[in-house]
């Protein structure tokens, strides 16, 4: 299977029709490595396939054509779903607000997220349901700032749960959703990312990727054949050879087997002699 692998998705930003066109030729999968519970949605709507991380490790599936109604959110028992003038949503229980309803975006009102808040006003817990309606995860805050997330199976049970300190993340565990027990953990979100990656990717699947940080790293320990597909210059503002990418065909970064390029930035390389077996050139689909 061919995956290209993504951190965050970029519909409707300049050159995004041509990097469809390039995912429909080419049958490739998206893949996204952070959690996204309107993830099926943007799916639908695009016209694409994929798979994202978090939905392989909570084996998370869709129901097409399902969605929740604004007025049937799973709500504290007494508590009102009032449409304010403005077109926001306000959860009031005994004549006070404790939360407000987020809906999304080009739908009749689906919803997206429950905000609780404390008395005080700062938040409370921040409940993120999916494009069909089910449960995705819940946001525990304290003092404002965020304490732990849980990322729920279809049947509600936390599967990955990240704990934060300081405003970072220092734990994050991958839990067995009928009994709770933990099954493996990581220290940082990097970790997380490469080994979960690693443990899906099969050594005849082909992983791409056209950035050179976050989705990069999350290969170093994949089996799988993976390419960097250039979209950018080779030369960073100094007009040097781009660090990673010296690396990568130098081959001091051996998890990624093959750079692809246009005919361009091959010819400017091989004019500065940087070394080029690893190097493929290729001509980027164009949007139809």
């Amino acid at each position: 299977m061919n995956y290209e692998i993504v951190n965050q998705l970029n519909a409707g930003q300049p050159g995004w029709d041509a990097h469809k066109a390039a995912l429909n030729k080419s049958d490739t999968q998206l893949l996204v490595l952070g959690p996204l519970p309107g993830f099926f949605g943007f799916l639908q709507d695009e016209g694409l396939s994929g798979v994202n991380l978090i939905d392989i490790i909570t084996r998370r599936k869709y129901v097409k054509d399902s969605y929740m109604f604004f007025d049937k959110a799973p709500v504290p028992e007494g508590t009102a779903v009032y449409m304010n003038e403005d077109g926001t949503i306000s959860l009031i229980q005994e004549g006070e607000t404790i939360g407000s309803m987020i809906t999304y975006a080009g739908t009749r009102r689906a919803v997206k997220e429950l905000r609780y808040n404390y008395l005080d006003g700062t938040k409370d817990l921040i409940e993120e349901y999916a494009f069909d309606g089910n449960h995705y995860s819940n946001l525990f805050y304290y003092n404002d700032e965020i304490q732990e997330i849980q990322l729920l199976n279809r049947n509600g049970n936390p599967v990955v749960r990240e704990f934060f300190y300081q405003g970072g993340i220092n734990l994050i565990t991958i839990n067995d959703p009928f009994s709770g027990h933990q099954l493996r953990h990581y220290n940082d979100i990097a970790a997380f990312r490469a080994g979960e990656l690693a443990r899906f990717l099969k050594p005849e699947d082909t992983a791409v990727t056209r950035y050179m940080g976050i989705e990069m790293e999350a290969l170093r320990e994949a089996k799988s054949h993976n390419v960097l597909r250039l979209s950018e210059s080779p030369f960073d503002d100094n007009d040097e050879v781009r660090g990673n990418l010296l690396a990568i065909l130098k081959n001091d970064v051996s998890f990624i087997q093959e750079v692809q390029m246009d005919q361009a930035s091959y010819n400017a390389l091989a004019l500065r002699k940087i070394p080029l077996n690893k190097a493929r050139v290729i001509q980027e689909e164009s949007a139809k």
